[in-house]
């Protein structure tokens, strides 16, 4: 079997993914960007064995992240699962949480958007661009649940081939870096 060549690997093409629903949904720019981090974040907790028991099935008790007074810890079904979102009281805008984390836009912009920029120019944009081609069909139903997962891992692997970045004709590859 051919061995494959991958150009990034699953968490930026998992957290961008997950934005791009967000936005589908009508999240902020700065709400999508924490959701779709904080998703790519949950799956790799939940593959790791951090989160859900892991290889052992062992259930590990949940933790409530101590927050700042003034904060409000709330839930939202986001793409099939509940997720956790902190905001001010009295503020409408929200980011997502993991653990005693917060998740801000600006680590997306360092753990998504730089993973694919670094190693082409323009291959983030690219990314986007045809994962909201692919999602134009689906309904917001479909996006706001469990087949979201679905039509991610349809298209993950596309997505990370090198092949598929090869269209960016403009750039100069340095993913020797």
């Amino acid at each position: 079997m051919a061995e494959r060549k991958y150009f990034i690997n699953r968490f930026p093409i998992c957290a961008a993914f997950y934005y791009c629903v967000a936005k589908r949904l009508g999240y902020t720019e700065s709400e999508s960007k924490s959701l779709g981090l904080t998703r790519a974040i949950f799956f790799a907790a939940a593959k790791f064995g951090y989160i859900g028991g892991g290889k052992s099935g062992e259930k590990k008790k949940k933790k409530v992240p101590a927050l700042k007074k003034g904060f409000t810890i709330d839930q939202l079904p986001f793409a099939g699962l509940p997720t956790y979102i902190v905001h001010e009281k009295g503020d409408k805008s929200f980011f997502g949480i993991m653990g005693d984390d917060v998740i801000k836009p600006e680590q997306y912009d360092d753990q998504v958007i730089h993973k694919f920029d670094y190693k082409q120019a323009g291959a983030y944009d690219l990314f986007i661009k045809e994962v909201e081609k692919f999602l134009k069909d689906k309904t917001d139903d479909e996006l706001n649940s469990a087949i979201s997962y679905d039509l991610y891992t349809e298209i993950r692997d596309k997505f990370r081939e090198m092949g598929f970045y090869n269209a960016l004709s403009s750039a100069t590859d340095t993913s020797d870096k």
